[in-house]
């Protein structure tokens, strides 16, 4: 089998971590042999994480840990992307206010930046011409108030990624979103996020595997499927994370995946297109049927969906009955 028929005619995957290759420090059964069929195939693919508190090749180790075959190039972090922009940019030597991890500074300064941190104290922030914001779980008050105190002095604000949240043995507690937000309200501006939901990271990574159309998986409608549909690409929602079927018929047209899978190891099984007729879809053996709002699926549940995918693109979602539909579908 052929890369591209392993990845229905994509020519490389972009993926998502926590809840499509692991789920906290468990692995998602059945995802690094997957994937190992992927690499054995040549089909080249990219782990695309909003984190910038690491290093990719820390990220890299942790997922070889799990089995995956992979190089540290093979990662690319929200930190990395936005050190690229930075450098874009900013002339070289041009002072950047890092409120962020060691691993974002280091990234920042590797751009050719000249990197400033928060000063301990009271005392005035560093004249800079831009600050970036990046998950710190050191962050403290002298932190946020140096990047306002500077994006109110005229410094552009950016952000590695906006995720309100991060997963804990002790369920979700504070992310970078939420520190980005205080800034972001004390100092009167909107960021430039280049993380998930943006299209900045899963274009660079694309680029960087020489990727024409790649197709991007996740599990969360609201950051993987968004990011896709900003970058124009093609996107799968897999149903090893958080969202589910019915999110996925629900969601609206910018965060809407073109497929739904059990799992990694779906990929590879490629389905025709799905044709609409009136008030109901088919798809290969799937069919789904709409009666008075209520949807009803029939046949095998992944080509199933695939067609109600179809029949539901562009109805109100608030006038769908998803009461019979299941949420999620094994393999």
């Amino acid at each position: 089998m052929s890369a591209l028929e392993v990845a229905g005619g994509h020519d490389a995957v972009l993926l998502d971590l926590d809840g499509v290759v692991y789920t906290g420090r468990a692995a998602v059964p059945g995802a690094a042999e997957a994937l190992g069929r992927w690499h054995a195939a040549g089909l080249p693919y990219c782990f695309v994480t909003n984190n910038a508190a690491y290093p990719a090749a820390r990220v890299a180790e942790r997922l070889r840990g799990f089995g995956v075959e992979l190089a540290d190039a093979d990662v690319m972090t929200s930190g990395q992307a936005a050190a690229a922009e930075l450098a874009a940019q900013l002339d070289p030597g041009t002072p950047v206010l890092v409120v962020g991890s060691p691993a974002l500074r280091e990234l920042v300064a590797a751009a050719g930046l000249a990197v400033r941190t928060p000063p301990a104290g009271d005392e005035a922030p560093p004249h800079v011409a831009a600050v970036v914001h990046g998950f710190d779980r050191d962050i403290g008050w002298h932190g946020l108030t140096a990047a306002i105190r500077a994006i109110r002095g005229g410094a552009r604000s950016w952000a590695t990624n906006p995720d309100p949240s991060v997963p804990t043995e002790d369920g979700e507690l504070p992310g970078n979103g939420t520190f980005v937000d205080i800034v972001a309200r004390f100092s009167g501006v909107e960021p430039t996020v280049i993380g998930k939901p943006a299209a900045t990271m899963l274009t660079r990574a694309a680029q960087r595997l020489g990727a024409r159309s790649p197709l991007m998986v996740g599990d969360r409608l609201s950051t993987d499927m968004a990011a896709a549909r900003a970058a124009g690409f093609a996107c799968a929602l897999v149903l090893t994370g958080i969202d589910d079927v019915h999110a996925a018929l629900t969601a609206p047209p910018e965060a809407r995946p073109d497929t739904v899978v059990a799992d990694l190891a779906q990929l590879a099984q490629a389905l025709p297109e799905a044709r609409v007729d009136g008030d109901g879809a088919v798809c290969d053996d799937g069919r789904a049927q709409l009666s008075g709002g209520r949807l009803r699926l029939a046949g095998p549940p992944r080509p199933a969906v695939q067609a109600a995918l179809a029949l539901t693109a562009g109805m109100d979602p608030a006038s769908l009955d998803l009461a019979e539909v299941p949420r999620r579908f094994d393999a």
